[in-house]
């Protein structure tokens, strides 16, 4: 009965059961959960930082390269995650691509937009290849990160809520900013 619901639930599950563990002793600075999907006979894994409708993530504003100081994103979600992540909670890729084993530390800094920050702030542009920094006014201490694909919303915080604008990044890259 549980699996009949969920399934019923769109952009939840798709196309298999999906199980969830939070790690033991994990904590901010970690990955917190593993997520695992049987989708078909085949097995995959994925790791997330804030599993969605469990943990609240984090948010910021965000500015978008070549435009002006006053144009800027507010109270973005962000979300750090696994190459798989998005097959494995069934969120599809709209366009471009998702993270890869390339996007590790040290390798230029890419992002995933789910499809609630295009309409919003890309409204009639193509987000991929365009540059963001976390700042609402960036200077010479921002990183910059390039948005490498766009996937579907999922639910964030409730499922009454709709979903919000969220950045998604490669945790490895997040864990390498955060030692610097």
């Amino acid at each position: 009965r549980s699996r009949t619901i969920l399934m019923g639930i769109v952009g939840a599950f798709v196309g298999g059961l999906v199980f969830s563990f939070l790690l033991p002793g994990s904590s901010a600075g970690l990955i917190g959960s593993i997520v695992v999907a049987f989708i078909g006979a085949v097995l995959f894994i994925a790791l997330v930082r804030a599993l969605p409708l469990t943990t609240p993530s984090w948010s910021s504003d965000f500015s978008v390269a070549g435009r002006g100081p006053d144009e800027f994103g507010t109270e973005v979600l962000h979300r750090e995650v696994s190459p798989g992540y998005f097959r494995v909670i069934g969120v599809p890729v709209v366009r471009g691509r998702e993270f890869t084993a390339d996007d590790r530390s040290g390798a230029p800094l890419v992002v995933v937009v789910n499809q609630a920050l295009v309409d919003r702030y890309f409204r009639g542009e193509d987000a991929i290849g365009r540059r963001i920094a976390f700042d609402r006014s960036p200077d010479s201490t921002s990183y910059w990160r390039t948005i490498v694909g766009v996937v579907g919303n999922e639910y964030q915080q409730s499922l009454a809520m709709a979903p919000r604008p969220e950045i998604f990044a490669p945790a490895v890259q997040e864990d390498g900013i955060s030692a610097m």
